[in-house]
This record gives structure tokens, sequence and C-alpha cells, in this order.
């Protein structure tokens, strides 16, 4: 097959065109390949921050969750337990003859709030002593590892020496100018 220039230029301009056009084709499909795997990419970037941002704020709650349970642990053993109200009176009892104090200890009474995890109970402790040993009686409640409040104080001075006997019958003998004193304590309990 003899082809003429014409043709031959013709075929020649045919299979250019036609590469071309493969060409052309083939990069306007990579670059759609291309675009929709950008978006993709910036899609999973976005999603990959808010993750790293949500893993940032968990790690956070988490810290502030360590930092706050020893707050809790500490508060929890300043708390007293139901069963650890005789630990507390034995306590009180145990102030006030190290402090040579004639007293009397009452459950004045027990709240009964709406949250019923953590409740209250109010102890009426009735001393009678030296004025120096009320005032360590107080002293040593106030600085007990268990959290609770005095609520009232009343104080006497005794006009004549009397004496007073204890739960126990221990007797310590009152001289003039020695006072009577009357507490609430309220402890909190869980």
């Amino acid at each position: 097959m003899n082809l003429n220039p014409k043709n031959k230029f013709y075929i020649s301009l045919l299979m250019f065109l036609g590469v071309f056009a493969v060409f052309l084709f083939l990069a306007w499909f990579s670059f759609g390949v291309l675009k929709g795997e950008s978006k993709n990419l910036i899609e999973s970037q976005k999603y990959l921050l808010e993750l790293e941002e949500k893993k940032e704020k968990i790690e956070k709650a988490f810290s502030e969750y360590d930092a706050s349970r020893d707050l809790i642990n500490s508060l929890n053993s300043s708390l007293l337990s139901s069963d650890q109200d005789l630990d507390l009176v034995i306590l009180i009892e145990n102030t006030a003859k190290d402090n040579k104090l004639n007293h009397e200890i009452m459950i004045d009474n027990i709240s009964d709030k709406k949250n019923k995890n953590l409740k209250n109970v109010n102890f009426r402790v009735n001393l009678s002593g030296s004025f120096l040993g009320v005032m360590n009686f107080i002293e040593f409640i106030e600085k007990s590892p268990y959290y609770l409040n005095i609520e009232n104080i009343s104080l006497d001075r005794v006009s004549s020496p009397l004496e007073a006997g204890g739960r126990e019958g221990i007797v310590f003998p009152l001289k003039e100018n020695d006072v009577r004193a009357s507490l609430i304590i309220k402890v909190y309990t869980y």
C-alpha cells in the first residue's frame, strides 16, 4: 500500500489526535481522581483533628478526675461512716478524760435530708471542769480528723465547788471558778 503524502499526513494527524485525546482523557481522569482523593484526605485530616481534640479533652478529664480523686479520698476519710459513731464517742470521752473534765454525751438528733448519702449527727456534750481543760477539749475536737462543726457553745461559771460524775463514774472534783460547758457538735456522716 502506497500512501500519498496527503493521506500520510491525515493518518499521522489522526493518530496524533487520538493519542492526544487519550492523553487528555487520562489527565482529566487522573485529576478527577486526585480531586476526589484530596477531598477525602482533607475530610480525613479534619476528622483526625477532631479525634485529637476529643483525645485531649478526655485526657484532661482523666487528669482532673485523678486530681479530684485524691480530694474525694481525703473528704471520704474525714467523713464519719455510720459504723464509726462509736469511735467518735470514744474519742470525745478520752479527750474529756485527758483534760480532767466531767462529761456526758448524748445524740441530739440525726438529720434525714433529701441527700441520703450524706447525713449528719448532732452530739450534745456537757462538760464541767477547768476553763483551760474545756478550751483544750474544744481545740482538740476542732482539729480532729473528722469533718465536724461545733454548732453551739455555752459556758457557765460554777458558783460553788461541786462534784459531777461521768458516765463511768469517774469523778473530777470541781473547784470554784471552774466552768460548765454545753456543746452541740455536728458530725457529717455517709
